[in-house]
């Protein structure tokens, strides 16, 4: 009798593709529920923290050809600083690895998240099959927010970024983390939308900053 094996292989991709990539970017609350739910808090030392989706548990053959599919062909989303500890924390190694596509959706300033942006760059190092990066901050609010706290430099929003405010870029937060990403051949920084810059406080437009590194 004929089984699912006896398909060729592009039929079984074909049918991991139809369960397994999805629409929308993949954010932590989706990955869980993918998981069955009921997953310990990310802060848990317990190793079953981490999840596998459902359909990859159904054997070990099924687990080695769908997962390149399911962690390679969706987009997976941080949509603060701190997930992207939570995401090595529920992924197994050899799945982190599996990524490829990653995106950072609306971060508000890294004063307001301890480590700040350089640690949470430093942390990408672990997604090694990284290829596309997006990362959708609101850039002006953050730099904005960078002077005021400067100790010499007077800054109020009403004045233009002159040479000597945009200097103080090369040493905002996350500009040395970003270097330290030579491992991933393409970054974008999309323009945030109106809904992401409500959500940082921030009703101006943001200037748009877009970046490919080859």
């Amino acid at each position: 009798m004929a089984n699912f094996w006896d398909l060729p292989k592009p039929v079984r991709e074909r049918i991991y593709r139809l369960h397994l990539v999805q629409e929308d970017p993949v954010d932590l609350a989706a990955f869980e529920a993918c998981c069955g739910g009921g997953l310990p808090p990310t802060w848990s030392s317990h190793e079953s923290r981490r999840g596998d989706p459902q359909f990859l548990k159904v054997c070990k053959k099924t687990e080695r050809e769908a997962a390149s599919i399911y962690f390679g062909e969706n987009t997976f989303v941080c949509a603060q600083p701190h997930e992207v500890r939570a995401w090595r924390v529920r992924l197994w190694p050899r799945h982190l690895s599996l990524i490829r596509a990653l995106a950072i959706n609306g971060w508000t300033t890294p004063e307001d998240h301890g480590g700040g942006y350089n640690e949470c760059f430093r942390l990408l190092a672990a997604f090694k099959g990284l290829k596309v990066l997006t990362l959708k901050v609101d850039e002006r609010m953050s730099l904005e927010r960078k002077l005021r706290r400067h100790q010499t430099i007077k800054w109020h929003s009403s004045l233009y970024c002159s040479p000597q405010l945009q200097l103080q870029v090369l040493h905002f937060d996350g500009i040395q983390g970003l270097k330290s990403l030579t491992n991933i051949p393409q970054i974008e920084f999309p323009p945030l939308t109106e809904e992401g810059r409500k959500r940082n406080g921030n009703s101006a437009p943001s200037s748009v900053v877009c970046l490919t590194r080859w």
